[in-house]
């Protein structure tokens, strides 16, 4: 659809660790969109987490030696016209990144590399580029949640307490 929600400029939004977390409703599943993400150079991805052309969660960043993005997909792929709730998770001292799809583990990758949090030129983090549905509940955290901690914060992040995120939009406000 073209629309997205463009987060504030501002650098803590910046990070080596991180959870992204949204429930979802795609209308379709035709094109690749991305649910959120900060980009800090042409294709250089802090953190995304995004739904591939056929419905799979997508978790990537780009490495800080610019090298190939280190990606995980979910297993499983979403279903047109379902509530889903999705994350990506890193936690940069053991380099491991998952994918969530309501809570459970469904995809996961091990790497050496940690994601590049600046870049050249515009910087900017975003969410629901190129979806075609309804978003809810969008997170960011800056640091990775257990799968224990996932299932807490599913049924909405709050705004104080051991679980804020940094960043949180509820989509409801009017």
């Amino acid at each position: 659809n073209g629309g997205y929600v463009a987060m504030p400029d501002n650098q803590k939004f910046g990070l080596t660790n991180w959870t992204l977390q949204a429930w979802v409703y795609p209308d379709t599943l035709t094109n690749a969109s991305l649910v959120i993400g900060r980009c800090v150079q042409s294709n250089v991805w802090n953190y995304s987490l995004g739904i591939t052309t056929n419905g799979r969660i997508i978790g990537t960043f780009t490495p800080g030696d610019l090298t190939a993005h280190v990606a995980v997909t979910s297993l499983v792929a979403l279903v047109p016209g379902t509530w889903a709730n999705v994350a990506a998770t890193f936690d940069s001292s053991s380099g491991i990144l998952l994918i969530y799809v309501d809570g459970v583990v469904r995809g996961e990758r091990r790497t050496e590399k940690r994601p590049a949090i600046s870049g050249v030129g515009e910087i900017w983090t975003r969410a629901g580029e190129g979806f075609d549905g309804m978003m809810d509940e969008v997170a960011v955290y800056d640091w990775s949640l257990s799968a224990a901690q996932l299932q807490e914060t599913m049924d909405g992040a709050t705004a104080g307490g051991t679980l804020a995120p940094i960043c949180y939009y509820r989509f409801e406000d009017g």
